[in-house]
């Protein structure tokens, strides 16, 4: 019989070291698993990952853990693109918005006022996503998902994979889409796209309030009717001291 506990990095591993647990597996290579020996319980012990197999014979926990680890080599990845996007503005759009949620197309109402978002966010990721398995010490099977590259990596995908994870949700997360390198730049374009447009705000706005004011008074020659904010005008004040009445 095997017993199959998972642990963190506080848990106090019963036993005490007995080299390596080595073994064939089925493409040729060799594996190497930590070994434990617990003396007092009479155990055999095998430490793969966050998990530790307890067997009464060593043929035994070999048998075990060769099957485990033959199972993980067996994963078949399937390439995504996670994308994530979100936008925030002000009122009605205060809140954050994102892809999966209902909106209106922006519009300037009577009172010169925008409805719609000032911020917006587009990011995604790309990762591999394996088929429904169990992995060790697990009791329900579930998915493993690697990230091979983002749009925040400096470089190409250079086929290394930055994390690894056992997800907690058998479903696949939203907005996760099949794999192509068109798909990919398309979304670099869309992303270039945001880059532009903020650039060019940057062009409009940059220089110092006098420019600015030049160039904001181009836009609004431009604008059909005329946009105007309905703020009442400032008090008109006049200056010096009043003459008293005599």
């Amino acid at each position: 019989m095997i017993d199959e506990h998972r642990f963190n990095d506080a848990t106090r591993l019963p036993g005490r070291k007995a080299g390596k647990l080595s073994f064939g597996i089925r493409n040729g290579d060799a594996a190497h698993v930590d070994m434990r020996i617990d003396a007092k319980a009479g155990k055999f012990i095998a430490v793969l990952g966050n998990v530790y197999y307890a067997a009464d014979s060593k043929d035994e926990l070999k048998k075990h853990v060769r099957a485990v680890v033959e199972a993980q080599l067996q994963i078949e990845w399937t390439r995504y693109i996670e994308v994530e996007y979100e936008a925030q503005g002000v009122g009605e759009w205060s809140a954050r918005s994102t892809l999966d949620q209902k909106r209106e197309e922006p519009t300037i109402d009577e009172d010169g006022q925008m409805r719609g978002p000032c911020c917006i966010n587009l990011q995604w990721e790309v990762y591999d996503y394996s088929q429904m398995i169990r992995p060790p010490g697990y009791a329900e099977p579930r998915r493993k998902r690697r990230r091979v590259y983002s749009d925040f990596d400096v470089h190409g995908p250079d086929g290394s994979y930055h994390t690894e994870e056992w997800l907690h949700d058998s479903k696949m997360p939203p907005n996760v889409i099949p794999y192509t390198a068109a798909r990919l730049r398309a979304l670099v374009e869309v992303q270039l796209a945001i880059a532009r447009a903020d650039y060019r705000i940057w062009e409009l706005l940059r220089g110092g309030a006098e420019r600015m004011a030049q160039q904001l008074d181009g836009v609004a020659a431009l604008c059909a009717p005329p946009v105007v904010l309905a703020f009442p005008e400032p008090p008109k004040t006049t200056g010096g001291a009043r003459s008293k009445k005599r």
